[in-house]
């Protein structure tokens, strides 16, 4: 049995049943494909999974827990009798072959239980020096802890606890339209965003066939890694190299990429819209590059409809790369690919683009021709 406790969700007030029933409901989505015999069950103030059914897929179970947001931690527990000499018979069976050093935690929800919460853990630890006399107690840095859990539903014991992603529940807050490339940066912009709760309409782009499909494919196995969490994605796929060959003929190449990203930004946000979409979340961090000085991003975000959110706005680059060697995207996005944006790319981009210059240089472009052509020739994916 594993035992889920979120964190975040408990201060929620007269909203709180609601994130707790979207976070039961998404732990069942997510442990669905492996079969039969799980069972998720909402208690006061925490989730159960029965995965007995299921036995050798254990390790299973805990890894797709732990990419759940709206998790803060969970235990891969026993549950006992709710009477201190099975808590304790338990707890001394389950540290009888460890070595080194340890410590009893104990968290007493329930309060009819008899005796304190450090008389039970006294009386638990006791009981392991009993029957293991190797090991030693260690209050500050144990080898070993053993979780005790009394809860009206019954107690709970365990030797390990896992961190979760802890936020929200993703379907718990507003749909995004996430701005996807094969980099670094908006994979995990994206996943921060799934987990503060908002599901993601991916759009991406690409230059196919001016180049090959290595941005397709990597974005694609991106999401599906980002899916972990979310669980099942649309993926909208869309060419841009027409709408950059007319920019590249008829404006000023140092306004290009912000050009290009305008356009964006107008095609993704009419895709988004047809899916329930109310915000952009995009990978940018101020000043990494050319177009993400504050007067270019200003420049930008103007053609924008819709909220454009940045959750790596404050962060620097080995923040950026630690994060995304956690969340398990970084080996995809160092995988040799051409980003759109960088095809026509000119020598010396404009750092504080003027508005008045932009919309001179957009008054040469039929611009509504141009989104509709894109739109038009959408590739879209559903991902599980």
């Amino acid at each position: 049995m594993f035992v889920i406790h979120y964190g975040e969700i408990g201060i929620k007030g007269d909203n709180r049943q609601a994130f707790e029933r979207r976070l039961a409901s998404n732990i069942r989505s997510r442990l669905k494909p492996l079969g039969d015999g799980v069972v998720v069950t909402n208690r006061r103030g925490f989730i159960t999974v029965e995965a007995s059914a299921i036995g050798h897929k254990q390790r299973a179970v805990s890894e797709t827990l732990g990419h759940i947001s709206g998790i803060e931690y969970f235990y891969d527990a026993e549950r006992v009798e709710p009477k201190a000499e099975a808590v304790i018979a338990r707890a001394a069976g389950l540290c009888k072959d460890k070595a080194g050093s340890f410590r009893v935690t104990v968290k007493r929800a329930d309060k009819s239980f008899p005796g304190t919460s450090q008389e039970l853990a006294a009386k638990v630890g006791a009981e392991i020096l009993n029957a293991n006399p190797k090991l030693k107690v260690d209050l500050r840095e144990p080898d070993h802890v053993c979780y005790v859990e009394v809860t009206p539903d019954g107690a709970y014991v365990a030797s390990e606890k896992t961190k979760g992603v802890g936020g929200l529940p993703v379907g718990s807050s507003g749909r995004l339209v996430s701005m996807l490339s094969g980099g670094i940066d908006s994979p995990v912009a994206s996943w921060m965003m799934l987990k503060r709760g908002a599901p993601l309409h991916f759009v991406s782009f690409h230059n196919f066939p001016y180049t090959d499909r290595s941005s397709i494919d990597i974005v694609t196995d991106i999401v599906k890694v980002l899916n972990r969490n979310a669980g099942r994605s649309q993926v909208s796929f869309f060419n841009l190299t027409p709408v950059q060959e007319e920019i590249v003929a008829k404006c000023d190449p140092r306004l290009r990429v912000l050009l290009y990203r305008r356009m964006m930004f107008r095609v993704a946000g009419r895709a988004g819209v047809r899916t329930g979409c109310q915000g952009f979340a995009t990978g940018e961090s101020l000043g990494q590059v050319a177009s993400q000085t504050i007067e270019n991003i200003a420049a930008v975000e103007e053609v924008a409809k819709m909220p454009i959110l940045r959750p790596l706005i404050g962060m620097d680059k080995e923040e950026i790369i630690a994060l995304a060697k956690r969340i398990g995207t970084y080996e995809l996005s160092i995988r040799p690919h051409s980003d759109c944006c960088s095809l026509f790319v000119p020598d010396h981009p404009a750092t504080k683009a003027k508005l008045d210059d932009i919309l001179a240089n957009e008054a040469r472009l039929d611009i509504e021709a141009l989104v509709e052509s894109t739109l038009a020739k959408e590739d879209r994916l559903v991902l599980e």
